[in-house]
């Protein structure tokens, strides 16, 4: 399994080109806009504590408004030892995937509205640690709906992520994301889109 810090693995992973016009989807109403299919190579690097020894390559796609590994390839590196099954069961691809959401080059970002009725892209940063600190807001619902497009997309549970991070309990966090839907602040559609990403709607 990978051990080494996220920021050491920045340099591990190449994106191939991924801003194409049949290639993106919008998800979670729009909230977040993500350029796949993208293909994902991951090389080991003498600084892990535990490396594979081979590289991973992995396209990535949406699946049901998640970024999903929907192939994966193993490739022997110049001078490097067969590929076995134990090391291809090493392999984290739910990290990987993860990664490649946070550090590959446009491969989810959210979309922030603006006054004029487009949106920018900035990379996902996460509520502060006090934005539940007055209760069932609108602003503090914006703020879970947020982050829940954000785990949702990554392939992981938005409840788990209140509870870790913030220390809300799941009950609650449920609750939380239910009043989020009810209200219109959260939405679960998704669609793949061809128009301009700062575009209108």
């Amino acid at each position: 399994m990978f051990r080494r810090g996220l920021t050491l693995l920045v340099a591990r992973i190449r994106t191939d080109e991924v801003v194409r016009a049949s290639g993106r989807w919008l998800l979670y109403g729009g909230r977040m806009l993500s350029s796949v299919p993208t293909t994902v190579t991951f090389t080991p690097d003498e600084a892990d504590s535990d490396p594979l020894d081979f590289a991973v390559k992995m396209e990535i796609d949406i699946v049901e408004g998640r970024l999903s590994c929907v192939s994966l390839t193993a490739e022997r590196l110049p001078d490097g030892p067969p590929i076995t099954s134990e090391g291809l069961r090493r392999v984290p691809v739910a990290e990987y995937v993860m990664l490649a959401a946070r550090y590959g080059r446009e491969i989810l970002l959210e979309r922030i509205p603006r006054s004029d009725g487009t949106y920018r892209l900035a990379e996902f940063k996460s509520p502060p640690a006090n934005f539940a600190k007055d209760g069932m807001t609108d602003e503090a619902l914006e703020q879970v709906a947020r982050l829940y497009a954000w785990a949702q997309a990554t392939g992981r549970k938005a409840t788990g992520v209140l509870l870790n991070d913030y220390g809300m309990p799941r009950p609650t966090a449920t609750r939380w994301i239910q009043t989020a839907r009810r209200r219109g602040i959260l939405r679960d559609d998704h669609q793949r889109t061809s128009q301009s990403v700062t575009a209108r709607g």
